[in-house]
């Protein structure tokens, strides 16, 4: 079987790092599975099936025109775009019409949760909607003694200091708000951010975040990106995420196969393997988060049962697992004519799907221009 995985993050840095782990993470495990994959081909195109990844203009042109199978990975939801880019309140029509047409032009769907599968067939997705984990290696993803060593001397951290933390960009929606305000509460305790801005200025809130972060107390690090993901979850003992959205997580897959105590929101997209209490802590409101810290800081039985617990999860949703999940789902969508047409929009809302794709043209020339064409007239 020979699988072509599209991704326009391949070719435009700082866009989607979530998905871009996935797409990278998916395609090793596939190939270990003895899968051929092949990257990013847009024409002359031999393979079996295509698996796309994003949903710029490329993926959506790949998506309408080729005979191949598509399948389409559905990483993002029209509710998870506000907030993440600069005034997303005037687009969220954009993606609101634009992702489930989009979605429309797959044969088979994978959802990463029965949750994003539910929201997809409130949207009137009618092609079949298969859920697959976004998996993670926990060969990988293992406790490092080294790693936490290098990466705590990186940033000033003692090794006998807790350190609470967090995988993820650097914005509202991921809680960054109440992130601060705890570590206000706990001004002992070292409280790190990991992950940057994306989009750069055009991300949103972007001067609410620049305050945020600017005034944030001296117990607070944000390092940015860092090239050695492994180390930075070996180097935290307790993750915290008080997101007020998700899919499933990338970042709290990796943190639970590292076996950290993880803190995280109580979302409907957690329901059925973050379980409260058994490997993780829940909360909603801000008092729940500082009580149950407030545990975790102070009781390291209950951190080391968490992440114990934690590990396990992540060896259900391991990327040996979700290859042959992957590998099954091809084959549906090669055997089966599965497409039953796109969803039914006016030609008002096909308007809005085509300024759309405009829209991510531009902003792809702009972030290509950026990262790529920039830098080489720097050097």
């Amino acid at each position: 079987m020979k699988v072509n995985l599209i991704s326009e993050a391949e070719m435009i840095n700082n866009f989607g790092e979530g998905i871009w782990a996935v797409y990278r993470q998916q395609s090793r495990g596939l190939e270990k599975a003895g899968v051929k994959v092949i990257y990013n081909k847009f024409v002359n195109d031999l393979s079996d099936v295509v698996h796309i990844h994003t949903f710029g203009t490329l993926a959506y042109m790949k998506a309408s025109l080729t005979k191949k199978p598509v399948v389409i990975s559905a990483h993002t939801l029209p509710k998870e775009v506000i907030g993440s880019v600069a005034h997303s309140s005037a687009v969220s029509d954009f993606f609101h019409y634009y992702l489930p047409y989009f979605y429309s032009k797959a044969d088979v769907i994978v959802a990463p949760s029965e949750f994003t599968k539910k929201s997809l067939e409130e949207h009137g997705i009618k092609a079949p909607i298969f859920v697959v984990s976004n998996g993670v290696d926990t060969k990988k993803f293992r406790f490092s003694t080294g790693g936490r060593r290098e990466f705590r001397k990186k940033y000033g951290i003692r090794m006998d200091e807790l350190m609470v933390y967090c995988v993820g960009q650097v914005i509202l929606r991921k809680g960054l708000e109440k992130f601060i305000r705890l570590a206000r509460e706990f001004p002992k305790i070292k409280f790190v951010w990991i992950g940057r801005r994306p989009f750069g200025n055009l991300s949103g809130d972007n001067r609410r975040v620049g305050r945020l972060v600017s005034g944030a107390p001296k117990n607070v690090i944000f390092t940015g990106f860092v090239n050695d993901i492994v180390a930075a979850h070996s180097a935290g003992d307790i993750f915290l995420m008080p997101t007020s959205f998700e899919n499933e997580c990338i970042a709290i897959l990796e943190a639970a196969s590292v076996g950290r105590a993880i803190l995280v929101s109580n979302l409907p997209t957690f329901d059925g393997w973050m379980n409260n209490g058994v490997n993780c802590r829940k909360s909603n409101k801000y008092e729940e988060y500082r009580k149950n810290l407030s545990v975790l800081i102070k009781q390291q039985v209950v951190r080391r049962r968490l992440g114990r617990e934690a590990r396990k999860t992540a060896k259900k949703k391991d990327m040996e697992i979700v290859s042959r999940n992957l590998i099954n789902v091809y084959k549906t969508a090669m055997t089966n004519e599965t497409n039953t047409g796109d969803i039914g929009i006016t030609f008002g809302q096909k308007f809005v799907v085509l300024l759309a794709l405009l829209l991510f043209a531009a902003a792809g020339l702009l972030f290509f221009i950026k990262d790529r064409v920039i830098p080489r007239f720097s050097n």
